[in-house]
């Protein structure tokens, strides 16, 4: 659990960081980013970059969800008690 939780942790970092660089680099020039009729330039796909960042996040909110449901299954107590602390933590999914 230990190195799965440090694996997330520096799997989200660099995408994030990746992420921020896309975003601050997305056109050439810069400036059309915000003002899209400057002629020439070209800028990335914004569509599969936000799809990329969904899936990315999907696949991050899950993980965290499974993370600790690990340790849950794991708990000397009441099946029915881990249950409920399993669907207590999958609320964060909403």
């Amino acid at each position: 659990m230990f190195y799965g939780a440090w694996s997330l942790i520096v799997l989200n970092g660099v995408y994030y960081t990746i992420g921020t660089a896309l975003v601050i680099w997305a056109c050439n020039p810069r400036e059309k980013i915000w003002n899209p009729f400057i002629p020439g330039g070209r800028c990335l796909d914004s569509t599969a970059v936000f799809r990329t960042a969904a899936s990315f996040n999907i696949f991050s909110d899950v993980s965290i969800l499974i993370l600790p449901s690990l340790s849950i299954w794991q708990l000397h107590v009441p099946f029915k008690k881990k249950v409920e602390i399993f669907l207590l933590l999958a609320l964060g999914l909403l």
